[in-house]
């Protein structure tokens, strides 16, 4: 038996500033996202370059909030190929969260203020799961409602039965790099459950904090050990739905 082997790599886009342009912008996600995405302080809306890139971006400047996250942000570039990397894969999809309480004078059509991202990543219809991130609060919505706010819609989509307006997921999973304690408290104040550990899940970029290889290794970036935890079906019908409505709530 003879066989062949013709892969050929991608040829790699040159740029993503290109994205800016497009209108109307396809999210390219398989599943339905709620008409209706919002508690009474927050609302959740598709990240849209051409929309929300640049002024996202502006509000990164001089804040380490990519420090843990498994791409660099250093420039507009950088941002736009990973909402790229995101949309090309119809499991993914990328969020602005939008702080309702606070009125955006700039842009009173956004019904609020620019607050952070977050998404969903390797949705799974066969296997009803998927995982939060990336999740990223801009500094001055940090310590407020919205993080628990935001955190706390995308659970009740994913964990809620269709009949209810949810996705009807068994599971819904976050993943933490194992220095960043301030993620891993983060969902465990939500109701996630520490799993354990997975070693060496991923190799960082250059710069990235993380762990040294081994002599010889094929790839220069460190390595970074992750820490999974998990919000189940069982766990939400248990305790976890009541809880994360009292976290919404809370002022």
């Amino acid at each position: 038996m003879t066989f062949i082997n013709s892969y050929k790599p991608p040829t790699p886009r040159k740029s993503f500033l290109s994205t800016l342009e497009e209108n109307p912008y396809d999210i390219n996600f398989a599943f339905t996202l709620p008409t209706t995405f919002e508690t009474p302080r927050v609302k959740l809306i598709p990240f849209i370059p051409s929309q929300h890139a640049e002024r996202f971006f502006e509000s990164t400047k001089g804040h380490d909030l990519f420090r843990y996250v498994l791409f660099s942000c250093t420039t507009l570039e950088e941002l736009l190929g990973i909402v790229e990397w995101l949309r090309r894969d119809s499991s993914n999809v990328l969020l602005l969260i939008i702080d309702k309480t606070k009125v955006d004078p700039t842009d009173r059509n956004l019904g609020g203020s620019m607050a952070g991202i977050i998404g969903l990543f390797h949705n799974s219809k066969q296997n009803l799961s998927t995982e939060i991130g990336p999740v990223v609060i801009l500094p001055p919505f940090q310590r407020t409602h919205v993080c628990r706010n935001a955190i706390g819609l995308m659970m009740r989509y994913c964990l809620e039965l269709p009949s209810a307006g949810g996705l009807g997921y068994r599971r819904v999973q976050w993943s933490a790099n194992s220095l960043n304690l301030a993620s891993i408290k983060v969902a465990e104040r939500m109701g996630f459950v520490r799993e354990g550990t997975l070693r060496w899940s991923w190799v960082l970029p250059e710069g990235k904090e993380g762990k040294k290889s081994r002599e010889g290794d094929p790839a220069s970036g460190l390595g970074r050990d992750s820490v999974v935890l998990a919000v189940c079906w069982d766990d939400w019908e248990g305790g976890v739905r009541e809880h994360v409505d009292r976290l919404i709530e809370k002022v």
